[in-house]
This record gives C-alpha cells, structure tokens and sequence, in this order.
C-alpha cells in the first residue's frame, strides 16, 4: 500500500498528508469489506 512507505518517515511534509493518508485508508479498509459483504451475499445465493 502507499500509505506504508510514508509510515517510517519521522515527520509528514504535510499535516495535510497524513490526513489523506488516513483517509486513503479507511476508505481502502471500508470498500474491501464491502466488497467481500457483497461476494459473500452472492455466494449464500
């Protein structure tokens, strides 16, 4: 993931960086467990 290599920096450039980069994701994280809700639900049909 992108958001791993800017883990082992000491300090972001940007405040805004690691905003987007929390935001990127929890939006990965919740569209991942969407779609494994979803190929769950047509696997049960």
């Amino acid at each position: 993931m992108i958001t791993l290599g800017n883990v082992g920096r000491d300090q972001p450039s940007e405040p805004q960086e690691t905003v987007r980069n929390l935001v990127g994701a929890g939006g990965a994280i919740m569209f991942g467990m969407w779609a494994f809700a979803s190929s769950g639900v047509k696997k049960r049909r």
